[in-house]
């Protein structure tokens, strides 16, 4: 609980400072992060909703540990909003998968969903 709240005292602080938000100067504060402890958190704050309605989560997760120089709350961020998305658009009973994978000096984090997915009318084209 106290983690959660650290995390909302700050994006609260964020939120307010209107300025910063405005001019895209959000501070990052990075630091070395394991991304499946990321991932557990985005996890967490998302799994009253996806238990909610039935899915089914899975994890899949190199076996060594895969760190990044990240700020941990605003990739737990987009963490949560990723798996947010897939638990609002997946029918009830269906499937979330969350695999991480390295490729050279990349991490790749990969989010799957059985749900309807974009129409191809709304997503953006490379004009």
């Amino acid at each position: 609980m106290q983690r959660q709240l650290a995390q909302l005292v700050r994006l609260v602080d964020d939120l307010l400072d209107l300025n910063r938000i405005d001019h895209g100067r959000i501070l990052l504060r990075r630091e070395r992060v394991a991304v499946a402890d990321v991932l557990e958190q985005a996890i967490e704050t998302t799994r009253s909703l996806i238990d909610s309605r039935g899915h089914r989560l899975t994890l899949d997760l190199p076996a060594a540990t895969l760190a990044l120089d990240a700020d941990p709350v605003r990739l737990g961020q987009v963490f949560a909003n990723l798996l947010s998305n897939a638990a609002k658009y997946t029918e009830p009973g269906g499937s979330i998968a969350v695999q991480v994978t390295r490729a050279g000096g990349d991490c790749i984090v990969q989010v799957k969903d059985d749900g309807v997915g974009i129409p191809q009318a709304l997503l953006p084209r490379g004009d």
